[in-house]
């Protein structure tokens, strides 16, 4: 389901402009909120994502994929909540930032489902690595 709430606020003064967008968008894998908010002429989105659903270095692996668009920062104090706040490069136009604040969810998504694929097929590959390697003849028989 998503929900789509938009509001935009201008100061009086015309030289902060915040524009709020709030997503909450739940899949199989992930749950999280999204906020995006101009400041000054540079965007920055503000995620919420669930603990126990994606890990810290699924957030590094996606921001790294898109460390020419964006840089992020990470506020690991909630027991339930990771919050990712998203900052838009300079060079970064508000178009491809939106792409890349839609990448970056993906991309963390992507990760979180490698890590559960490695952990669950952990134990077959070590399996096959430990048949494979047991037939190579380099250990002597004494």
């Amino acid at each position: 389901m998503l929900w789509l709430t938009q509001t935009i606020c201008k100061s009086l003064r015309g030289i902060i402009h915040t524009v709020h967008t709030v997503h909450t968008v739940h899949t199989a894998h992930t749950a999280h909120t999204a906020h995006i908010t101009r400041v000054v002429n540079v965007l920055t989105s503000r995620l919420t994502f669930e603990k126990a659903v994606c890990s810290i270095e699924s957030f590094q692996k996606a921001a790294y994929r898109l460390s020419n668009f964006i840089t992020i920062d990470i506020d690991t104090s909630s027991d339930q909540h990771n919050a990712i706040t998203i900052n838009q490069n300079k060079s970064t136009s508000d178009e491809q930032f939106i792409v890349s604040v839609e990448n970056f969810k993906k991309y963390v998504n992507d990760e979180s489902l490698r890590e559960k694929i490695k952990s669950d097929t952990e134990p077959i590959r070590n399996l096959i690595l430990g048949i494979a390697f047991s037939k190579t003849k380099l250990q002597s028989d004494e």
